[in-house]
């Protein structure tokens, strides 16, 4: 308590020199328009910072509406895409199956029953689609008769040939799948980035 009124006793005389300053009239405008100053400030600053938050808001919903549609377009050249392979693939494995089908029309069975395959012959077809280096020199024993028949290489390479062409048509349909993405990204990059604030 002493020490409260110790120092209100220090204070008296520069309150009494403050309260004796307010009764002036030029004192007080100086005061009420530092006030205003202050409070327009404060305002203003206020102001600019819901600004700020609400553009921040924008461009982020911006940014998410055009990641959401980039997404859409990429997804949409990818189903188009996989589509056309699904069709690709499924025509070559009709066209395979309808030539299988065909085999004993264009081997007829004396043909096939007369041409079986020697070893030597199956041991070179299996290094190579193996990639493998040629088999040894054939021998007496690899010019023996072997399981398969003329009609059964038909069906091999048949198989082959379509197991190919699948492959082919799913690295077309691939490299068109990556220049429709490509396509995708560059139309991006000319509109406004992704995640960018004006």
């Amino acid at each position: 308590m002493t020490l409260l009124l110790s120092l209100l006793s220090l204070a008296r005389p520069g309150l009494a020199a403050l309260w004796s300053a307010l009764q002036k009239p030029a004192v007080l405008i100086a005061l009420a328009f530092a006030l205003l100053l202050g409070a327009l400030a404060l305002e203003d600053r206020a102001r600019t910072a819901a600004g700020a938050k609400a553009r921040a808001a924008e461009a982020d919903l911006s940014a998410e509406k055009a990641a959401a549609a980039l997404a859409a377009r990429q997804t949409a050249a990818t189903d188009k895409l996989a589509a056309a392979d699904a069709g690709k693939q499924a025509a070559i494995q009709t066209e395979l199956t309808t030539l299988t089908q065909e085999i004993p029309r264009y081997v007829p069975l004396s043909t096939d029953a007369g041409c079986v395959v020697p070893l030597s012959v199956v041991s070179l077809l299996d290094a190579g689609a193996a990639g493998l280096s040629l088999p040894p020199a054939p021998g007496v024993a690899d010019d023996a008769p072997s399981a398969f028949r003329l009609s059964d290489l038909a069906a091999n390479a048949l198989a082959n040939d379509a197991a190919k062409r699948a492959n082919d048509a799913q690295l077309t349909d691939l490299q068109a799948w990556i220049l429709a993405q490509q396509k995708i990204w560059a139309g991006r990059a000319t509109s406004a980035p992704l995640g960018a604030r004006p």
